[in-house]
Parts: C-alpha cells; sequence; structure tokens
C-alpha cells in the first residue's frame, strides 16, 4: 500500500506553506499523528542546532538542543492534553550518516521529555522496499497525510 503513496493525487508545498498547511491542520486535530522517517539526511535551515551541526559546531549544537528541553516538555504536555497521540518511527541506515547522529541526540532529549518514538535499522524494514524505499510520511489523524520530499 505505501508504494501507491508516491502516485496519489495531492499538492506540492514549499517548505513554507507545508509549515503553515501542517499549523492549521494540527490545529484541530484529535487522535493520532504518525510520522514515519526514512531519509538519512534533511535540510533543517532555520534551527540552530542544526545550524550550528552543519557548521561544524557539535558541541554547540548539543548545547542549543538541550535549551529546547524545557519546550519539549511543554509541548508533550499540551499534546497529551489536546488528546493527540503521538507515533514516530524513524528508519536508520547503517552506517549512520552524521545527520542521523546529530538528530538522535534531540530524539534522546524528546524521549526523555515525554515523546514517544521508535527507532528502527533499515535491515527491518527491508521487505517493505523491494521497489524502492519507504517515503517520509506525516499522517494528522484521518485528516492529511503529507509525503514529505
Amino acid at each position: 500500500m505505501l508504494e501507491r503513496i508516491a502516485e496519489a493525487p495531492g499538492s506540492e508545498l514549499e517548505r513554507s506553506a507545508y509549515h503553515e498547511d501542517f499549523a492549521a491542520e494540527f490545529a484541530t486535530l484529535t487522535g493520532v499523528l504518525w510520522k514515519l522517517e526514512r531519509g538519512q539526511t534533511y535540510r533543517e535551515p532555520g534551527d540552530a542546532s542544526w545550524e550550528a551541526f552543519i557548521a561544524g559546531d557539535w558541541q554547540r549544537s548539543l548545547v542549543l538542543n538541550d535549551q529546547e528541553r524545557e519546550g519539549a516538555r511543554s509541548e508533550a504536555r499540551s499534546l497529551r492534553e489536546q488528546g493527540v497521540e503521538i507515533r514516530r518511527l524513524r528508519i536508520v541506515e547503517k552506517p549512520v550518516t552524521p545527520y542521523v547522529q546529530w538528530e538522535m541526540q534531540f530524539f534522546r532529549i524528546l524521549a526523555e521529555e515525554g515523546f514517544p518514538l521508535r527507532i528502527v535499522e533499515a535491515d527491518q524494514v527491508a521487505e517493505y522496499e523491494r521497489d524502492r524505499p519507504l517515503p517520509d510520511l506525516v499522517l494528522l489523524g484521518d485528516q492529511v497525510l503529507y509525503h514529505v520530499l
């Protein structure tokens, strides 16, 4: 079924339009937010920790991540109050890319502050990737599906 997502009708959104649309849809969400992350490298312009990471300042990126801890805790609490359940799955290839290494540092904080997430190695989903890698997806309940390109 996931292989059909690439052929489904939809609108392509620029990054800022995606964030606006996501925020509007998310504001009324109750139920489950599903997130499947398959890509091994992403661009996160505007994220201070990512910017430090890209600039080669690993220590600063970690400090900036840790500064997001209280916000993550607050957001996890708010989501529970809103009735939103997060189901996030991150697929990781070996050798692990520098981006994924950086991302895992933030995932640790998210997990410690109440965000459920699961990590699996790529070989655990190989049977679903015979023709192509699994898509990166975000589903907001039964309202909307984003195929992240």
